[in-house]
């Protein structure tokens, strides 16, 4: 079988393609940058660099290397062949109906399904527009809130204020790149941020599993660089929540944070897709990218399997981003000691996956460190992926 994997410049894209590999599948990758991670690995046959989505190009690739499926990683991608649904329909695809994805993928329309479901959700004001945004900060006293984009973009964007000059300042800057940002609520630093992450096809959930993140960079709010798997089903359970009632099919995951004074878990946000982690899972045995094929290609004759899991589950298990990500968690987080990052930035962990390293697959790691070697002093490169502002 032929996949096409777009989004290969994505660093998640690098687990997704080593297990589709592993499993006997040709991939063809097509990536939004020249230097791309993921498609310069082992397992891939050969990678299309893409300036936009150009459909004609797209099209005329898909065709000459015969592909049979695609899966794609980010929002655009996804977004794009739903709204081109009809154009690549002789195509297994994996991913959401369109209208499922825009209703997760908007995270105000996440806030009001919350509520829906009795999941408890920060609060969160959404405004109709600029004027009527800056009108509530400066009304407002429960400092410090939160300005996020409503189109899931990650941690980029964020911002965490202080007070009502802070407020309307960057609700300004924000609106100039996001459309009308949300105001929300700002849970306190100290709890667990959790992750619910699924596989469904029609409703019918294939695989669920959960993670803890430990470290992120940027430091508070960015994307995990050290996480590990999560026995409670809290998280799970409350994910499951979103999808009752749809009919759901395509990866998901949905991101908590528990308050550290009253330990209620709180939604972030809904992923309509593969997510920054799923190199933890695929570790263990749970190969939700390898379930998602099977399911999309043959439906009518998938049977769930269980994960055959050849570990113990009451270990600790965990997933690294070491370079550049957890090295710059652990040396610019100013609440540890030189001796704790020291400590942390050299301390072997047992079960530990790493994300991009591998002596199997070296290639994607020296291409990291390649790209980052030539864009070490181009600051809107720096700025955007690693210290992820806008």
């Amino acid at each position: 079988m032929n996949i096409a994997i777009f989004n290969a410049e994505a660093r998640k894209a690098v687990s997704v393609i080593r297990s589709l590999g592993e499993e006997g599948l040709k991939i063809i990758s097509f990536s939004f940058e020249r230097i791309s991670f993921a498609g310069s690995s082992r397992y891939v046959h050969k990678n299309f660099y893409l300036k936009d989505f150009d459909t004609e190009y797209i099209t005329k690739k898909l065709k000459s290397c015969e592909i049979d499926m695609i899966l794609p990683i980010e929002d655009s991608s996804i977004e794009f062949f739903g709204k081109n649904k009809d154009r690549f329909k002789k195509y297994r695809i994996i991913m959401p109906e369109f209208e499922t994805f825009i209703l997760f993928a908007d995270k105000a329309n996440t806030v009001r399904l919350a509520k829906e479901k009795g999941v408890s959700v920060p609060e969160t004001y959404i405004p109709d527009s600029t004027e009527e945004a800056e009108k509530n900060l400066l009304a407002r006293s429960d400092y410090p809130l939160v300005i996020k984009p409503r189109r899931s973009t990650g941690s980029i964007g964020l911002k965490i204020v202080k007070d009502p000059k802070e407020g309307t300042r960057n609700y300004r800057m924000l609106s100039e790149k996001f459309h009308l940002p949300l105001i929300q609520q700002y849970i306190p630093q100290g709890g667990k941020a959790l992750g619910a992450e699924f596989l469904f096809f029609r409703g019918r959930e294939i695989m669920s599993f959960s993670h803890q993140r430990i470290r992120e960079f940027p430091v508070n709010n960015g994307p995990s660089t050290f996480c590990k798997y999560y026995r409670k089903d809290d998280a799970l359970t409350k994910g499951r929540k979103f999808f009752e009632g749809l009919n759901y099919s395509g990866f998901a995951m949905v991101e908590f944070k528990e308050h550290p004074e009253t330990k209620e878990l709180y939604l972030m946000e809904i992923n309509p897709r593969p997510w920054g982690s799923i190199t933890l899972p695929i570790s263990m045995g749970f190969n939700f990218p390898a379930e998602a094929v099977k399911v999309f290609w043959d439906p009518e004759n998938y049977e769930i399997q269980e994960p055959g899991l050849d570990i113990d589950l009451s270990q600790d298990y965990y997933m690294r981003w070491f370079l550049p990500g957890d090295l710059l968690s652990i040396s610019l987080n100013k609440r540890m000691t030189v001796t704790e990052k020291f400590r942390k930035l050299f301390r072997k962990y047992k079960n530990t996956a790493y994300q991009i390293l591998s002596l199997k697959d070296p290639l994607p790691a020296l291409t990291m460190i390649l790209k980052l070697a030539l864009n070490l002093f181009n600051f809107g490169y720096i700025r955007k992926y690693l210290l992820r502002r806008w």
